[in-house]
Formats: structure tokens, sequence, C-alpha cells
């Protein structure tokens, strides 16, 4: 799993014409990928590889720091496209909600549906890196909510948290509740692998 992640985020910072900025750059999509994987440590349901996923490319293709409304559409065209071939082994309803996360994250408010939720919760939990208070109306999951984890965010601007860290932190993670759902009698397959 490293090692096709690492593959896949050299190709997209290939892409990437801001990956180098703080704003919404590599440094950002990693804070966005670490803030969920908090998020999901109370989300059983999420599915950890969407929200990895978007982290990664949902500010890929931003062209400019301020107005570039249809940078989260080109994000999931270039998941799609890079996600359709090996060795990334998406499902179809995994790759459709990560487009979908990716495409609409400037422009819903909130999402009932929880990996989504996390998703767009992760990223505005950063709203700080710009001078923006994250607020309750556009945040869609209880955790995001609670006043703590608002501060502990604001906290998490300027810190860097590198990949290997993030995708240990997330193996670990899917492999708690792979287990905690196999007990159930559930059918869910780990992070990383096909669904």
């Amino acid at each position: 799993m490293l090692d096709e992640f690492a593959e896949l985020t050299q190709r997209v910072h290939a892409v990437s014409p801001l990956v180098h900025s703080e704003a919404h750059g590599d440094h950002h999509w990693r804070l966005v990928a670490w803030t969920g994987y908090h998020l999901m440590r109370e989300l059983p349901t999420v599915d950890p590889l969407v929200v990895l996923l978007f982290a990664l490319f949902h500010d890929s293709q931003r062209e400019n720091e301020y107005d570039d409304p249809d940078h989260g559409r080109r994000g999931g065209a270039l998941a799609r496209r890079m996600l359709e071939r090996a060795p990334w082994t998406v499902t179809k309803d995994q790759l459709d909600t990560l487009v979908t996360a990716c495409e609409l994250h400037t422009e819903a408010e909130r999402s009932s549906e929880a990996t989504l939720g996390v998703c767009w919760d992760s990223d505005r939990l950063n709203l700080w890196r710009v001078g923006i208070r994250p607020t309750f109306r556009y945040l869609s999951t209880a955790p995001a909510r609670e006043p703590g984890r608002i501060e502990w965010s604001r906290k998490l601007q300027g810190h860097d948290v590198p990949w290997s860290h993030i995708l240990k932190a997330y193996s670990e993670l899917s492999t708690c509740l792979d287990t905690r759902e196999n007990a159930l009698g559930a059918t869910r397959i780990g992070f990383g692998r096909s669904r």
C-alpha cells in the first residue's frame, strides 16, 4: 500500500499546479487526511480509502489560490482517470463517492452520508489556514462540530504530518474497523484492498 500510494502521490504532484502551496497544496492535503483520520475514529461506517484519496485529490487541480470554482470537478476527473486502472482496486461506489466529494466540496453545505461528511469536514476544519474559522453550519458530522475538535484543528495548522505517518494510522484504523465488522458478521474488506 505504501509504495502504491507514494507512486500515486508523485503522479498527482506532477500535474498539480499548486502542489507547493501552503493553502491548497500537499501540506494542506496531508492535514486534511490527518483530520479525516481523527474524525473516522469516532465514525466507524466511514470508508477510510475514500477519505484518504479525497485528501489527495480535492484541491489537486486548483489553478490559483482565490477564485477557481471548477477545481473540485477537475480534481474528481483526475481521480477517476488515475484510479480506474491498476494497481488501484477501488469499487465503482468508492470511486463515485470520491468524485462526488471532490466535485461538491466547495458547493455543498453538509451531507448526512458519513463518508462525504467526513471528507468535507476534514477540509473545512482546516479553513484556519486561510483565516476562516470553521462554522457549525458547514460541518456535517457530530465529531467535527465539537468545540474541542474545532480548537484542535486550529492548533494543527503549521504542523507537518508526513504521508508515511498518515498511511500507518489509516492502515491501523482500517484493521480495527475490519476486525470489529467481521465480529459482527459484516463483509467489509480492509483499507487499500478491493471491496
